[in-house]
């Protein structure tokens, strides 16, 4: 299974991609992960979905906008959510069901 996430822009297929720099950018320009989550899954914030958008695809913001506005915002919740959940998990999908260590094992 790869961790690039699937998203469809204004009809367009497209892979948002875990990588460093989009982790970097994400949570300086969104104020950090939680916020992150905070304004795309609660608030529905059009410009931080935007901007975590244009990260996943290595792109500026200007360049996404429009294709971003032309999509319906609830169709970008669920695979913007999942993309930072994998930058906040190193860049790999949380494993479901995985065993967590103690510090003590």
């Amino acid at each position: 299974m790869s961790d690039t996430v699937e998203i469809t822009l204004n009809g367009e297929a497209l892979g948002l991609k875990p990588t460093l720099l989009a982790f970097k950018e994400i949570n300086a320009k969104c104020g950090g992960f939680r916020n992150a989550l905070q304004n795309v899954a609660y608030d529905y914030n059009a410009e931080i979905i935007t901007q975590i958008i244009a990260s996943g695809l290595g792109k500026r913001v200007k360049d996404v906008e429009e294709p971003v506005f032309k999509t319906p915002q609830n169709e970008l919740i669920g695979p913007v959510t999942d993309f930072v959940t994998i930058l906040m998990n190193g860049g790999k999908r949380p494993v479901d069901g995985e065993e967590k260590k103690t510090v003590s094992e």
